[in-house]
């Protein structure tokens, strides 16, 4: 079992779109692959996730197996005419330096690592930290629904958008930073027949969406 593994900036962005409550769940079965080569079994549209994410943990892993083991093999050392260790010639002392000036590539293309995630360290930290950088875009109506379906309390979605759109996308005086906070947040006032606006709610229209 593997002591650590890496965990990329790509990985807290596939996380973040997940909900809450599944967040945690998923990253514990990733870290278990990554670590241990525990396969998972997910369904959709988390399966789709995994695989979005598989070739980078399978690469990362393939890259430090090999370098446990060595890495690549020391070249030969040059010789001079008698025998003895020596400069060698300048086109191969020319070759080295340019080696040397060479930048490591990173463990995949186009893919800067995100840090190495010692066991047992839970990565959802990482993954709130990525989320605060991450600029707040306004969502869709039909994103908004589909939110709050999957976590079993819909509510109007076009409404929702409307109201804060009218508002600039703010809560109170300050920029919304959390729509899916903001939603459930809806919902639960909602569920008291009341809506942020404070005007009576009506029902939803599954058909709205499909």
């Amino acid at each position: 079992m593997a002591e650590r593994m890496t965990w990329f900036s790509k990985f807290s962005d596939v996380v973040n779109e997940m909900p809450e409550d599944r967040r945690w769940w998923f990253a514990e079965k990733v870290m278990a692959y990554g670590m241990s080569g525990v396969e998972p079994c997910f369904e959709w549209p988390y399966s789709m996730a995994f695989a979005a994410i598989r070739e980078d943990i399978d690469n990362s892993n393939a890259r430090r197996e090999n370098g446990s083991k060595g890495g690549r093999p020391k070249k030969a050392e040059a010789k001079t005419e008698s025998g003895e260790p020596g400069q060698g010639s300048g086109r191969e002392t020319e070759e080295n330096l340019k080696n040397l000036a060479k930048p490591e590539k990173p463990e995949t293309e186009n893919e800067t690592p995100y840090h190495s995630i010692p066991i047992h360290t839970n990565p959802i930290q990482s993954i709130e930290a990525g989320a605060k950088r991450k600029r707040f875009a306004p969502p869709s109506a039909r994103e908004v629904d589909a939110y709050m379906r999957e976590r079993g309390t819909p509510i109007d979605a076009e409404r929702f958008c409307d109201f804060y759109a009218s508002k600039g996308w703010r809560v109170g005086s300050a920029p919304m930073k959390d729509w899916r906070a903001a939603a459930r947040g809806w919902a639960s006032r909602d569920a008291n027949g009341k809506g942020a606006s404070g005007h009576a709610t009506v029902p939803v229209n599954a058909a709205k969406y499909a």
